[in-house]
């Protein structure tokens, strides 16, 4: 009867661990910008100013990633490729003005990260974009990085915001 209850108090006790350390272990993560690679997207200007909008710059979207243990909100992702974006753009002497007729909504969709090897970390971020005329496109963003799960995602959403300015429709919205 002794034994019983002591199994059981282990049992209940070791769940009760089990939580705390699988909440408390949820790390926020908020992204950094990472550059784009000089040569990476193609030569184009225009000269009209554009806006860059976060779609869901309002309505914060938090989601789990990467095993549950971190979290993100893709609001903060998509404002990290807003201004991946707008860096980019300020290179090739592209104005990005807060109100243009040219117009052009980012939001990122999905975000995913898991560890394929033992050191690697891969990230998977989707990008939408949409022009002010209706055009409609999602991006994927790849990219694994060795220990750092951080550097992962920051390189993926890089990556998704090269993949958009390497499609002509966007580049052609852009330079008009």
């Amino acid at each position: 009867m002794q034994k019983s209850r002591i199994y059981k108090f282990i049992i209940l006790f070791g769940m009760w661990i089990l939580l705390v350390v699988s909440l408390g272990c949820m790390k926020p993560y908020v992204p950094q910008k990472y550059p784009i690679e000089k040569g990476a997207t193609p030569n184009f200007t225009s000269s009209k100013p554009i806006a860059i909008f976060n779609a869901i710059k309002d309505t914060p979207k938090e989601v789990v990633i990467g095993y549950d243990i971190y979290k993100g909100d893709l609001s903060a992702y998509t404002q990290t490729a807003v201004q991946v974006l707008k860096d980019e753009l300020d290179k090739k002497n592209i104005r990005v003005v807060d109100e243009a007729t040219k117009k052009l909504k980012l939001e990122v969709t999905k975000v995913s990260l898991f560890q394929p090897y033992m050191d690697v970390w891969r990230s998977t971020v989707v990008l939408k974009a949409e022009t002010g005329l209706g055009y409609s496109k999602e991006y994927e963003g790849i990219n694994n990085a060795y220990l750092l799960y951080t550097r992962s995602l920051d390189g993926a959403i890089t990556r998704a915001v090269t993949a958009m300015l390497n499609d002509t429709n966007i580049i052609n919205y852009i330079s008009k």
